[in-house]
């Protein structure tokens, strides 16, 4: 089984955990896009949206977490626009 490391906090190293359990944990929005990742026995880190970009389900927007309120407005009247635009076409 592949497992891998990820960062968290500037320096706090966690895992290893399996690469399934990882892949759930960064879909279900536990872990950011930009969270670095290294698979175990290596030593190169990568974010984990780069790492796994055709195993996840998880859209590549900006992370939820460190969006000001704003800007989560925002994008939720893009996302009603691009709906009703949709409904149009």
């Amino acid at each position: 089984m592949i497992r891998y490391y990820f960062c968290t906090n500037g320096n706090d190293v966690q895992g290893p955990l399996d690469e399934p359990i990882l892949i759930k944990m960064y879909n279900d929005g536990t872990i950011p896009n930009n969270t670095p990742v290294c698979r175990e026995g290596l030593q190169e880190w990568k974010p984990i949206n780069e790492v796994f970009a055709t195993k996840v389900s998880r859209p590549k927007v900006a992370d939820v977490h460190f969006m000001s309120k704003a800007a989560i407005e925002a994008t939720k009247y893009i996302e009603k626009v691009s709906t009703e635009d949709d409904r149009f076409n």
